[in-house]
């Protein structure tokens, strides 16, 4: 009895890592796609909000460390190296808020490693349908490469304006989205009849 009992245990916590997965995923697709939507019609504005709430973030950063550093005893052993941190965490706020012109020339690459992620992840989910024999584990497979090609695409970056890249960027992160949730479902739902076949 108390082997059945753990067995159901360690089903139910694996249901409950599997559920959270399947959820984070979910979000994650939502906010591609709104991401998406935003840089396909606003590219310029949108970027250069990135740079900014990234500047502000580093000094809010920074300026809690100097805080919490002042704030407690030498001795303590708590932020110990939380003035030389902050320090270095303003710095670096602002200068992106200075050079925000250089973050947003990265700003395409760093959203082209997200989307070379999504379709890396969902080459995965292509491998997890074919091992548990699923009908159309090849439409994920031929989703996945759509994804890499796309990563691909902008990382190496060969449009002639950064309009046209930024927008291209947004289709990207959009399509990354919708497939995401998409496969997500289709892979849960998968899984679920692969157990109750078991």
């Amino acid at each position: 009895l108390g082997d059945v009992y753990k067995r159901q245990h360690l089903e139910e916590k694996k249901m409950n890592i599997f559920q959270k997965i399947k959820s984070g995923m979910l979000i994650s697709g939502a906010v591609l796609i709104v991401a998406g939507l935003v840089l396909l019609f606003f590219p310029v504005t949108t970027t250069k909000m990135i740079a900014y709430i990234a500047a502000a973030m580093l000094l809010f950063m920074g300026i809690g460390q100097v805080i919490g550093y002042f704030r407690y005893e030498p001795g303590s052993g708590r932020y110990s190296s939380g003035l030389v941190l902050g320090i270095f965490l303003m710095i670096v706020g602002l200068l992106i808020y200075y050079k925000a012109e250089v973050v947003v020339s990265i700003i395409p690459i760093i959203l082209g490693v997200v989307i070379l992620f999504s379709g890396f992840s969902k080459l995965q989910q292509a491998v997890d349908l074919a091992r548990m024999k699923a009908r159309r584990w090849t439409t994920v497979l031929a989703t996945a490469c759509l994804n890499l090609i796309l990563g691909g695409v902008i990382i190496f970056n060969p449009f002639s304006t950064a309009m046209t890249l930024l927008r291209f960027v947004g289709i990207g992160l959009l399509y990354s989205g919708i497939s995401d949730i998409v496969s997500t479902l289709y892979i849960s739902r998968e899984t679920k009849n692969y157990r109750d076949f078991e």
